[in-house]
């Protein structure tokens, strides 16, 4: 293994330890192979978790509720952003829509600072679109993860939509991931970059359609 990646996996993983990142914990076969290629890839430990299960990451617990997929938009005036009419276009009309529940668990006011991103069936980094996200959570009453701080304690229902194929669904996967800033080892003036310091993989469980 490379000595940077080695550094990361000693140090960084101890850091996540301690701040709960675990190891592999649960999930399918599937999330916990992808726990195994993350902790290489970015040298800090990871855990896979179960549909259902919760990951705490931070200040704030994360729970895969369901998901399920929807017919996007992929046109003006509705979708002002062209990336994500592209992409929407590509995936045929398909997304699918992953509920959360997050939880602050801080006795102040917090802004959710981690990354939940969709790897999909294909291996494909999915578009998580802001605009048929918007559309989708005023359609089904939900909150944006994303966005204004949680109170103390503050509990919400959030989805987030991503573009996938019908042909991708199966074996979908999310990357839930945290970074903080913090001088570089390999770089001799110490100059600070962002490394992630806890990660997870979480289970949809069966992508439903409506």
């Amino acid at each position: 293994m490379h000595m940077y990646k080695k550094w990361l996996l000693v140090g960084f993983g101890a850091l996540a330890l301690a701040c709960g990142g675990g190891g592999l914990s649960g999930g399918s076969t599937q999330a916990q192979a992808m726990c195994e290629y993350m902790v290489v890839e970015n040298g800090t430990e990871c855990a896979s978790i179960a549909v259902g299960s919760t990951a705490t990451i931070g200040d704030f617990q994360v729970q895969v509720l369901s998901a399920e997929n929807w017919t996007g938009q992929d046109s003006l005036p509705a979708i002002k952003n062209m990336d994500e009419r592209a992409a929407v276009k590509t995936a045929g009309g398909n997304l699918i829509a992953v509920h959360l529940q997050v939880t602050n668990t801080a006795p102040v006011k917090s802004k959710a600072d981690f990354v939940a991103r969709l790897i999909d069936g294909g291996g494909n980094r999915a578009f998580a679109g802001p605009y048929n996200g918007d559309i989708y959570r005023t359609e089904k009453g939900l909150a944006t993860p994303f966005g204004d701080a949680y109170g103390p304690g503050e509990s919400r229902h959030a989805a987030v939509v991503y573009a996938v194929g019908a042909q991708d669904v199966p074996g979908s996967l999310i990357q839930l991931f945290r970074k903080e800033k913090m001088p570089d080892p390999q770089d001799p003036r110490g100059r600070i970059k962002s490394f992630v310091v806890q990660q997870f993989v979480l289970d949809l469980g069966g992508v439903t359609t409506p």
